[in-house]
């Protein structure tokens, strides 16, 4: 059997099902503009006895397909259905922390029982106050599991830890590159760093399937515009993540690459069909159900087909994703402080719903208190089952025992792993592949840092670097639909300029940051070799000399 059959008798080994219909009232959701009114009210999947019977020839799974036991999860279960009612609904919550003070975090996670807390920016120093303060999230509540200590860090324009970490090419390189060793082994390294400075989550990589400079917010945080290229990439980067010790959670099911609008700002409504979908921005989640992905974080999307909810609070995407997807891990929302759902209900009330329509752990809910204070309410009303929220704290107890499980694999971090994938991932599409740059080198545009590195990597690549008057011109844009006039055009964020711009050397390198850049200069006085190809279609004269 394959892991997507192992996952839905899986489901239906442990009697998971999403309970009770969605209330539609003073807690519902008004219609979303541009989106049709549902048939009917928005209601629960069925019961796993009427959409998840297994085949009679199939045997009963001891596991799920992404490691745990069933009885691990029986005994996750039976500690959740002990817990008192503050204790539970704690369990389903990720808060953020955006205060350096470890005492801050540990009475945040005391006060609320959190299953654990999102790191953000502002809560990161120096490498010892991050280090005391995920300590102190991990000893903050006594029980029998950890605390989940997440962060946002997939590299590229999404690096809460850049300052901390070597800074990895944004997620297009992997599907660059296209290569699952590579890929794997950079993320299980940038796994293991983090897993170093205590984090044992992260949100990523992003699954989304872009389509390029008209989605505004994902870009180059997607491996590719082709779905299958983007599978391939989030399935290795997974893989890597969970060998270097952190629990990786790909994201924004059902896909955010395709969408015009940005979820942070507005309801962001999907104009594919499903059938659409399932051809593009859903081909990479199958695949990470498909290969046991332990997390997947749910977007604030519409689909019109699913009715007018967003995603992160629409019982027939949770549907989709179990029953159709076959995905047996824990579901987790996006931030529920962005507008893409808050504009929908009242303070507080996200949180609530997204629990009854299916989700395991709400992340970042804009209010704690009141967030609680909902869940509390569902619960009281009907409209939230005890047995639902048990489920839901069971697998995140699951997601934390799990998590904190995994060891990371031996000789991990890697010396100079994110310059070594950086170069690796380069594209470069010239007239004469072997002979990019002339005996002395002029760098213009980039910023000040970037010019600096660079030269120092071409120097030590003997390469004269000169203000003005080089042989060679080299200009590195930094904006993703800028253009340049040069030898050699570099673009350091998409690659999309480039067509505009003239050329003999055409190169992409998926970031700015000072590992691109020296990774750059190795690649262009032939220290190293560039292994990428165009990953989105990128119309320019010469082929990648790869």
């Amino acid at each position: 059997m394959n892991r997507r059959g192992l996952s839905v008798v899986a489901l239906v080994a442990i009697g998971i099902g999403v309970a009770a219909a969605v209330a539609v009232g003073s807690g519902g959701a008004p219609p979303v503009e541009g989106s049709p009114a549902p048939s009917g009210p928005a209601t629960a999947p069925a019961t796993p006895s009427a959409s998840l019977a297994p085949p009679s020839a199939e045997p009963t799974p001891e596991a799920l397909a992404w490691g745990p036991t069933l009885a691990e999860y029986d005994a996750a279960l039976a500690e959740a259905a002990a817990l008192g009612l503050d204790e539970v609904i704690g369990q389903v919550i990720i808060a953020p922390v955006s205060d350096r003070d470890p005492d801050a975090a540990v009475r945040l996670m005391r006060r609320y029982h959190l299953a654990g807390v999102m790191v953000e920016t502002g809560a990161i120093g120096s490498e010892r106050q991050t280090r005391a303060l995920t300590a102190a999230v991990q000893g903050a509540e006594e029980r029998p599991w950890p605390a989940m200590v997440a962060v946002d860090e997939e590299g590229g324009t999404v690096a809460r830890l850049k300052a901390l970490l070597p800074d990895m090419p944004a997620f297009m390189a992997a599907g660059a590159v296209d290569d699952a060793e590579v890929t794997g082994a950079a993320f299980a390294s940038h796994g293991a760093a983090m897993r170093e400075l205590g984090f044992t989550v992260t949100f990523a990589p992003s699954a989304d399937v872009t389509i390029g400079p008209a989605d505004p917010i994902i870009r180059t945080r997607s491996a590719s515009s082709d779905p299958d290229r983007a599978g391939r990439a989030v399935v290795a980067a997974v893989d890597g993540l969970s060998s270097g010790g952190v629990v990786a959670v790909p994201k924004h099911y059902p896909g955010h690459g395709s969408i015009r609008t940005d979820s942070h700002d507005v309801v962001s409504v999907q104009r594919r069909t499903l059938k659409q979908m399932e051809r593009t921005d859903l081909v990479p989640f199958a695949a990470a159900a498909d290969a046991g992905a332990p997390a997947i974080m749910v977007g604030h999307i519409v689909v019109p087909e699913w009715g007018k909810r967003p995603a992160t609070v629409n019982p027939q995407a949770y549907q989709y994703l179990r029953d159709q997807l076959g995905f047996d891990g824990v579901i987790i929302t996006d931030s529920m402080s962005m507008r893409g759902v808050t504009s929908l209900f009242e303070a507080g009330r996200p949180a609530a719903e997204a629990l009854i329509a299916g989700a395991d752990i709400v992340l970042m809910p804009a209010n704690t208190g009141m967030a609680v204070n909902h869940i509390k309410e569902a619960l009281a009303s009907g409209d939230l089952t005890r047995e639902r929220l048990n489920e839901a704290a069971a697998r995140s107890i699951l997601l934390a025992r799990w998590g904190d499980s995994l060891d990371p694999a031996a000789g991990l971090p890697a010396p100079g792993y994110a310059r070594e994938y950086s170069a690796q991932a380069t594209v470069v599409a010239a007239r004469d592949c072997d002979a990019l740059l002339g005996s002395s080198v002029t760098i213009k545009g980039g910023t000040k840092g970037q010019r600096a590195w660079l030269a120092e990597s071409l120097r030590a690549g003997g390469v004269t670097v000169s203000a003005k008057g080089g042989a060679t011109t080299v200009a590195l844009v930094v904006r993703d639909r800028a253009a340049a006039k040069a030898d050699v055009v570099v673009a350091l964020a998409g690659p999309w300029g480039l067509e505009s711009s003239t050329a003999r050397a055409y190169v992409a390198v998926w970031g700015g940051g000072p590992e691109q850049m020296r990774a750059l200069g190795r690649v262009l006085t032939g220290d190293a070799d560039a292994a990428g190809t165009w990953p989105v279609d990128v119309d320019v004269p010469y082929a990648p000399c790869a």
